[in-house]
């Protein structure tokens, strides 16, 4: 653990010579959740949105982002060997004008 100073050259976190312990802002935060809490009070604001990324959520999503490329291989193998480059892109357009439309029509219901 790296010792961070201040301004009178006291290490954060070991005792001083009255026995204490030195920090910023009183008592040492006891977990990461109490650390961010206090240095958004220390900014004004409040915490909003709680993390809750275990080992596997990460892992989930590291998978699941690093997976996008084979996905993308497997979706365009059947256009590019059917169509080529140009029904790939006209297939895009057509689909895209048609959830433009979707859209638009749930808008309009939706603003009845």
């Amino acid at each position: 653990m790296t010792a961070i100073y201040t301004q009178e050259l006291v290490p954060i976190g070991k005792p001083t010579q009255e026995g204490t312990v030195n920090t910023i802002g009183g008592s040492p935060p006891h977990s990461k959740r109490d650390h961010d809490n206090s240095v958004l009070a220390r900014l004004g604001k409040k915490a909003v949105l709680e993390r809750r990324f275990g080992f596997i959520a990460i892992c989930g999503f590291s998978c699941t982002i690093l997976i996008t490329w084979e996905g993308v291989l497997g979706l365009f193998i059947n256009g590019l060997t059917n169509g080529g480059s140009a029904g790939l892109i006209y297939g895009y357009l057509f689909v895209w004008v048609g959830t433009i439309a979707v859209f638009t029509t749930m808008a309009e219901l939706a603003s009845m």
